[in-house]
């Protein structure tokens, strides 16, 4: 199933009511601009998606760096347990 918002990606509770409680597998977006909002949006792909789902992130290749220093930041080092919880049985 597709999902379409034309919203601000920061507003969690338009994705809430979007996502009707599921999990995303998948998510493309354009990246908020301001270094507050991103950090805000990619909470909410993060929190409203699936583990191991793939997000592709369109924004100016100058910030690229700093896209991926965030996301190493937000997902890499998050708590072991939420990381590892798959790999531990």
């Amino acid at each position: 199933m597709h999902r379409l918002l034309c919203a601000d990606p920061t507003d969690q509770n338009a994705i809430k009511q979007l996502m009707n409680g599921k999990e995303a597998d998948m998510i493309f977006t354009d990246a908020p601009q301001s270094d507050e909002s991103f950090e805000k949006a990619i909470k909410n792909m993060i929190s409203f998606s699936k583990d191991g789902s793939i997000h592709y992130i369109c924004s100016d290749w100058k910030r690229m760096y700093e896209i991926l220093l965030r996301l190493f930041f937000t997902t890499i080092l998050m708590p072991p347990t939420k990381l590892f919880s798959n790999f531990i049985k």
